[in-house]
This record gives C-alpha cells, structure tokens and sequence, in this order.
C-alpha cells in the first residue's frame, strides 16, 4: 500500500503507510495553509501541495526530505501556479491543482 496525502483548510496531512491496515498520521504540514490538491513525485520523492486563500494568496509548497517550503523559483508570488502575470501574492485566492513530473 501507499501514503495517503489530505489536504485540509487546516495544511496537509501524510497518512503513512504502517502495513496491515495501520496508518500513523503525520501534519500539519505547509504553516496550515488551505491545500487543495498533493501529489507524491516518485522520481524525486518530493510531494507538492497547492493551495492558498484570499489571505495567504496562492502557492505551491514543496517537500524535500523533511522540509517544507513554499516554491521561491520562478513562479514567486501568484506565479507559482503558472497562470497569472501580476506580482502581487494576493491577487489570486489559491492553486488548485499541481503535477509532479513537469519542469519549467
């Protein structure tokens, strides 16, 4: 079997794996903001949430080995779901769907 990722308006939440119909819960995760999708990248063994509010603005939060993040690369502020031209963190309320595996 595998982890299970839940997003929450609460942060993300790992639900691990323990073997035999046994999970240990682990989170919040990514400062409790709004997640509204995860996904796990096998190749990286990174996860990526996205998410956000009308507070926050919309982001994406990365984890790699025990940290987590919000993603500082090219899409800074509501850039980082790759859909806006404006600048300013607040200009969009959140980010609904990432996908592990592209590069920009």
């Amino acid at each position: 079997m595998a982890d299970i990722l839940v997003g929450t308006t609460k942060g993300l939440f790992v639900l691990e794996d323990r073997g035999g119909r046994r999970f240990r819960l682990k989170g919040p995760f990514c400062d409790g903001w709004p997640i509204n999708h995860a996904v796990g990248d096998a190749a990286t063994g990174r996860i990526w949430a996205a998410g956000g509010n009308g507070w926050t603005g919309a982001g994406v939060w990365r984890q790699t080995g025990g940290d987590w993040a919000v993603s500082q690369g090219p899409f800074e502020g509501p850039r980082r779901c790759g859909l806006w031209p404006s600048t300013r963190r607040r200009d969009r309320t959140g980010c609904w769907r990432v996908e592990a595996g592209l590069s920009f």
